[in-house]
């Protein structure tokens, strides 16, 4: 697995499984989910199943100022394209609503949990599917799907 400078993550998880859900963590160590959103130097991509996860990608990022500095996140927000959740320690109400906006869920977490851990917890959302946002969420990956999977069993001619 490489950092990559600039990739679709979602277009990047679905070259080998279309409903797969994207989601990034915020973190230092690679373990655990420990930075704010808009300070976070780093992110990792995994892709989820409900039994199974992937390892998509990672990228560090330049520390930057924080207090007013909005264009921080321009840069983040272009490389997380295409991802369907965020996962971190805090975000702040201006990321927050542009990631609403470009169709990716943010979700912060509390007390530094293992990557791991909540990976486990989003299997088992995905299983359960209560959380509106999640509802709408797996309907979109399934029509998705249904649509690769149409254009896969059509004919073709030369």
């Amino acid at each position: 697995m490489s950092e990559s400078p600039s990739i679709d993550v979602n277009t990047a998880a679905q070259a080998d499984d279309p409903s797969l859900i994207t989601v990034a963590f915020a973190t230092t160590d690679g373990e655990h989910v420990n930075q704010h959103f808009g300070s976070a130097q780093r992110f990792i991509v995994y892709g989820l199943s409900p039994s199974a996860s992937k390892l998509i990608t990672q990228r560090t990022f330049e520390r930057e100022a924080q207090d007013g500095n909005e264009d921080k996140l321009v840069t983040k927000l272009s490389w997380l394209r295409g991802c369907d959740v965020i996962v971190c320690a805090q975000v702040g109400q201006s990321a927050a609503r542009q990631l609403l906006s470009a169709g990716t869920q943010p979700i912060a977490v509390d007390g530094r949990p293992e990557i791991g851990a909540v990976i486990a917890q989003l299997q088992s959302d995905i299983v359960e599917a209560k959380a509106a946002w999640l509802k709408r969420l797996l309907k979109t990956k399934k029509q998705a799907t249904s649509e690769v999977d149409d254009l896969l069993d059509e004919e073709w001619t030369e």
